[in-house]
């Protein structure tokens, strides 16, 4: 279940998922039947929905860096542009 888990969310965070899974499944035992196939597709889907919930916070974390990176950048290059568009007039 580890790599399973390492497939999705990487080897960081991948022990954090599957302990998250199995905590629920504890939580949970007395709701579930105890057949274990039921069990071992249980806590597969479990560690998709807890790693997809982590790449979920990640990535949002990582978007706003992102969007700052861009908006740093794009002003850059607007305003070589707009040096380059005057040096242009200037010298025309």
């Amino acid at each position: 279940m580890f790599y399973y888990a390492k497939r999705i969310v990487g080897e960081d965070a991948a022990d954090d998922v599957v302990q998250e899974a199995f905590l629920e499944l504890w939580n949970r035992m007395d709701a579930l039947e105890t057949d274990v196939p039921q069990i071992e597709s249980y806590l597969y889907k479990t560690i998709y929905s807890r790693g997809l919930n982590y790449l979920k916070r990640y990535k949002k974390v990582n978007t706003a860096a992102i969007e700052d990176i861009t908006k740093c950048v794009c002003r850059a290059i607007s305003l070589r542009w707009e040096m380059e568009n005057r040096t242009w007039k200037t010298w025309s």
